[in-house]
C-alpha cells in the first residue's frame, strides 16, 4: 500500500522483480500507474494472485531469450516473452536454454565493451582535448593583445613619447597615463591591461612593436581558425569511427543472435508448401539421415548417377508434387552430375518403405548405398541451375538458402544463381557475398554479418555466377 503506484507498490511489498511485475500487470490488463491506496484488499489480494500464477507459468514453461532494443543493442535477458516491452518496439530472441541466453547476451556485452576501448578513438578524443585547450589559451591570448592594440590606438601618442624618452635611458620620462603602465625600466615601456602583461621590445622602434602586436593579434587568429577546422576534421573522424564500431557491434549481435537450426547441418530446403527436405552433404549423412529421419510415408529423393545427396522429403503435411519437384533440385544440384558438367539430370523418387539397407544375398552395399524397392516415381530433365540468396529473420538475422529461383526470390532479399562452371567455390561465395554487399543499401551490416563459410557450404562444386536481380532493403 506504500508504493507510489501498483507496480512498485508489487515491488516493495511483495518483494517481485521490478521486469516480473511489470509483465505480470501487463498480462493482468492493469494499468500500471494506478496507485494502491486507491484500490480495494480484495482487488490486491487478486493482483497477487495473477502475479503468483504468473511466476508459476514461468517456472512451468520457461520462454528463455535476449531483448533487443529499438537500436538493436542488447537490452536484457529474461527466462520470459517480456510482452510490455515487445509493446514498445523491442524485439525479443528465443534460445533454447536460459542458461544460453545469459551467456550470448555476457559475451556481446564483453564484445562491446571491447570496440568501444577503440584506441584510435582515445587517440581522437585526446588530440580534440589538447587542441581546445590550446585554442582557449590563444582566445585569452587573442583577446589580451586586441585589448592592448585598443590602448595604444587610444594613447598612441603618449605612449611613443614614453618609450622613446624610456629607450634613452631617462630619469625625466613621466607616466601621465593610469595604471596600465606597470614599469619603464630596461629602455622599454611594459604594459598591463587586465592582468595580462606585455613589454614592448627596445630593439624595435615604437612603430614596429605596435605591427609586431597587430602581427601577434593576426598568429593567434590563424592558429584559432586552424584549430578550430582541425577539431571539425577529428569530429568527422570520430563520428566515422564510431559508425566503424557501431556497425561492428551489430554485426557482433547479429552473429551472436544467429542461432542454427539441427537441419542446417545438411543440405536442406523449405519448399513453398513449407515441406522440410534434407539431403547428406557425404556417404556418412546419407546413411545418418537415413537411418535416423526416413520413414516410411516420408519420400525418398536421388538423382539418377552414382555418388550423390539422398534427400528426405518430410511429408507430415499435406504436399503436391510441386514440393517434390523442388526437392528434386537438391538432390540434382548436389549430386556427381554438377562436377560432370551436365546441364540436367532425371531424379527418382520413392516411398521410404522403399528404401532399404539390406542388399541381396551375395551383395555388398557401400556406406551411404541403398537399395530401391518397387516402382520409382520420376522428375525429368532438373535443371543443374541453383539459386543461392539470403533470408533475413526476424528483420535482422540473414540465413543462407538454396532452391529453384522463383523458390528462392520468394523468401530471399539478395540472390543469385549458379549452373556448373569453372570458379573455385571460396573464389565463387567471395565474389557473391561481396556483390550483394554493394547492392544492399543501408542495411549492409545484416550482410556483412554473414560468414562466406556458410556461402560456401551451399556450394555444390565449381560454378558460373549470375545475378538476376538483387533486391535491396
Amino acid at each position: 500500500m506504500r508504493g507510489y503506484d501498483i507496480v512498485r507498490g508489487i515491488i516493495a511489498g511483495a518483494n517481485i522483480p521490478p521486469d516480473v511485475a511489470e509483465e505480470a500487470i501487463y498480462r493482468l490488463g492493469i494499468k500500471k500507474d494506478l496507485r494502491p491506496t486507491d484500490l480495494g484488499a480484495s482487488f490486491i489480494g487478486s493482483v497477487l494472485e495473477g502475479v503468483d500464477d504468473f511466476i508459476l507459468s514461468v517456472k512451468k514453461s520457461p520462454v528463455p531469450g535476449i531483448v533487443l532494443d529499438q537500436s538493436g543493442s542488447l537490452y536484457g535477458f529474461y527466462p520470459f516473452e517480456p510482452k510490455h516491452l515487445i509493446s514498445l518496439g523491442y524485439v525479443f530472441r528465443r534460445f533454447p536454454s536460459f542458461n544460453e541466453a545469459i551467456d550470448t547476451f555476457y559475451s556481446q556485452i564483453e564484445v562491446t565493451k571491447a570496440l568501444q576501448k577503440s584506441p584510435e578513438l582515445s587517440r581522437i578524443e585526446k588530440s580534440i582535448e589538447k587542441l581546445r585547450s590550446q585554442i582557449i589559451d590563444a582566445e585569452e591570448k587573442l583577446k589580451a593583445m586586441r585589448r592592448i592594440l585598443e590602448y595604444i590606438n587610444q594613447n598612441y601618442q603618449i605612449l611613443e613619447d614614453l618609450f622613446e624618452c624610456a629607450k634613452r635611458r631617462s630619469s625625466m620620462c613621466v607616466n601621465t597615463l593610469d595604471n596600465t603602465i606597470s614599469s619603464i625600466s630596461n629602455r622599454s615601456l611594459e604594459l598591463k591591461i587586465e592582468g595580462y602583461k606585455y613589454r614592448l621590445d627596445p630593439r624595435l622602434s615604437f612603430m614596429e612593436n605596435y605591427f609586431e602586436i597587430k602581427k601577434r593579434i593576426s598568429e593567434l587568429e590563424k592558429r584559432i581558425s586552424r584549430g578550430s577546422e582541425e577539431i571539425a576534421r577529428l569530429q568527422e573522424e570520430a563520428k566515422r569511427v564510431h559508425a566503424d564500431i557501431e556497425r561492428r557491434r551489430v554485426i557482433s549481435t547479429i552473429r551472436t543472435l544467429r542461432r542454427r537450426e539441427w537441419f542446417e547441418r545438411y543440405h536442406w530446403i523449405i519448399t513453398s508448401e513449407g515441406l522440410l527436405a534434407i539431403g547428406g552433404m557425404d556417404a556418412d549423412q546419407n546413411e545418418r539421415i537415413v537411418k535416423k529421419y526416413l520413414r516410411d510415408d516420408y519420400i525418398f529423393l536421388h538423382a539418377d548417377i552414382q555418388g550423390g545427396s539422398a534427400v528426405i522429403l518430410f511429408t507430415d503435411r499435406e504436399y503436391t508434387f510441386r514440393s517434390i519437384e523442388e526437392a528434386a533440385r537438391i538432390a540434382a544440384c548436389y549430386s556427381r552430375a554438377w562436377q560432370a558438367g551436365y546441364g540436367s539430370i532425371d531424379v527418382f523418387y520413392v516411398k521410404g518403405s522403399q528404401v532399404s539397407k539390406s542388399p541381396p544375398p551375395g551383395q555388398y552395399l557401400e556406406k551411404g548405398s541403398f537399395m530401391i524397392y518397387g516402382e520409382k516415381g520420376w522428375v525429368k530433365k532438373v535443371p543443374l541451375e541453383l539459386a543461392v540468396g539470403v533470408e533475413i529473420l526476424s528483420e535482422t538475422i540473414p540465413r543462407i538458402i538454396v532452391g529453384p529461383q522463383e523458390l528462392v526470390s520468394s523468401k530471399a532479399s539478395n540472390l543469385c544463381v549458379v549452373i556448373p562452371g569453372d570458379i573455385g567455390r571460396r573464389d565463387a561465395a567471395e565474389h557473391i557475398l561481396r556483390k550483394w554487399i554493394e547492392s544492399s543499401g543501408a542495411r549492409r551490416e545484416i550482410l556483412e554479418a554473414i560468414d562466406v563459410d556458410e556461402i560456401v557450404k551451399r556450394l555444390p562444386g565449381k560454378v558460373r555466377i549470375r545475378f538476376p536481380s538483387n533486391k535491396r532493403f
